[in-house]
């Protein structure tokens, strides 16, 4: 393989794609290599999950086990007695959930370190549009500035991709300026009507983001949040959050827990009977999630994503307490208003939308005039409909196709890609929510940070091989 070309692409510069630059630049292997993370639309190591300025949006994950790294399993710990707060103990401190802003510091300060130590670690601010397979299995990364990385290796690490629009009859209302697509972006705040009221699309842990930041912002109108059940993000609680990390036996593992997706949600339901608090349940599970994942067959994926997803995902993913108590505020007070059915139609009237839906178990339509409607239904993967350039582009050439989940990208081992030929490219990785069908749990950083190591030790492990091999040919 020829030497001169010692780049790896890492496309993505959220948690994911900086913390797998940090762990390949401190191997000595690799101190050659360019390492280069390309990133446009966020600060970089932030992304989109860490993006946020204001205090309200906590962590869902206690300090203890929210680590970057997966060898480093107090890293986040002491970074926070350090900053935080040195008076409190650290068992203590272990179990608060701090804010995003503050992790968004700690990310920053990791990576402007290995910045510091490693000058092979370079930001190219910049979007990735289309990827060309070169040969000696080598790639030119295509630029939105009219560059080319050429690369031996290309990791996408591309985080939650914006959120697909809804079926309604007037596509052409998301055009609309009182429509957002992408809540994250707060210029709406600039002219939001504090006496108007706001739709917000889901009743999830984003929508319950938005809510609490427009009402920071003075909303006093109605906020409406509609979904298909209505269902919101449970709450953490003090007693179980102390138990997560040391563990409590269900009475449920990897071996009697029955394949058959509906007869194992019966025996989670009975395990809670049994130990009264089901958070102390869900999170046993966790240990091995994605080897019982993996042993299912297909049919029983979708089986699950039909029928028990949506009740899975507001137990599994919770809110941290004092966000919970801000959203029973809003709730008591009759600001918050749940909504359950689906939109189907919406049309804008001069500043305001009008929205028609239905609601659940009826079969008449409703309306609600509001000033703005937010779209948090969650991230899109279908790879013919997604907001992504690159994937649509690698979609169309058959760099990528789709998985048989009928969502994500076909991979081999996890994380390489699988061509529309059904070639394994060997050194082009993905990782992230992206690939849920494959290891269902990819959200939460105790996950994140395991595929990150997970491929950063691939890509040392053929570096090395390679390196081997170049020395006896010689």
């Amino acid at each position: 393989m020829n030497n001169e070309n010692r780049n790896i692409v890492i496309i993505g510069g959220g948690f994911s794609g900086s913390t797998l630059a940090i762990n390949l630049a401190c191997d000595k292997s690799l101190a050659d290599y360019n390492i280069y993370i390309v990133e446009k639309n966020h600060e970089i190591p932030k992304g989109l999950a860490y993006s946020t300025n204001t205090n309200l949006h906590l962590l869902n994950v206690p300090v203890k086990n929210m680590s970057a790294f997966s060898d480093k399993p107090d890293d986040f710990l002491n970074y926070c007695h350090e900053k935080w707060d040195r008076r409190l103990d650290l068992k203590e401190l272990g179990n608060y959930y701090l804010p995003r802003a503050f992790y968004a510091d700690y990310l920053k300060d990791k990576m402007n370190y290995a910045k510091s130590q490693f000058a092979n670690i370079k930001i190219v601010q910049a979007q990735a549009k289309d990827i060309l397979v070169k040969a000696n299995q080598y790639y030119d990364v295509i630029l939105d500035n009219n560059e080319t990385l050429q690369a031996q290796f290309v990791v996408l690490a591309v985080g939650n991709i914006a959120y697909g629009n809804p079926r309604i009859a007037n596509s052409d209302y998301f055009k609309s300026p009182t429509y957002v697509q992408n809540p994250w972006n707060m210029r709406y705040l600039s002219s939001l009507d504090p006496n108007k009221p706001v739709l917000i699309m889901g009743t999830a842990q984003t929508a319950i983001d938005i809510a609490l930041v427009l009402n920071d912002h003075g909303l006093k109108a109605p906020i409406y949040m509609l979904s298909r059940h209505g269902y919101m993000s449970q709450p953490h609680t003090l007693a179980a959050t102390k138990v997560m990390c040391s563990g409590h036996d269900a009475g449920l593992n990897i071996d009697n827990l029955d394949r058959n997706i509906l007869k194992a949600f019966k025996q989670v339901r009975q395990a809670i009977k049994r130990n009264h608090d089901w958070r102390l349940v869900i999170d046993s599970l966790r240990s091995f999630t994605q080897k019982y994942w993996a042993s299912l067959d297909i049919s029983q994926k979708k089986r699950f994503a039909r029928h028990i997803q949506v009740i899975w995902d507001i137990h599994r993913h919770r809110l941290a307490m004092g966000v919970a108590n801000d959203v029973k505020r809003l709730l008591d007070a009759g600001q918050i208003k749940i909504l359950k059915g689906r939109i189907i139609n919406i049309e804008e009237e001069g500043l305001m939308a009008k929205v028609t839906y239905r609601r659940r178990g009826e079969n008449t339509n409703s309306q609600l005039d509001v000033s703005y409607v937010f779209n948090c239904t969650g991230p899109n993967f279908n790879l013919k409909t997604l907001d992504n350039e690159l994937l649509r582009n690698l979609n169309v050439s058959g760099f990528i196709c789709p998985h048989e989940f009928g969502v994500s990208v076909k991979t081999s081992n996890i994380y390489n890609i699988v061509d529309a030929s059904d070639k394994v490219l060997d050194n082009v990785y993905i990782m992230g929510s992206i690939l849920k069908p494959q290891l269902f749990e990819t959200v939460a950083v105790p996950e994140l940070r395991n595929e990150v190591k997970e491929i950063a030790d691939k890509i040392i492990s053929q570096v090395k091989n390679n390196y081997s091999v170049s020395i006896k040919k010689a």
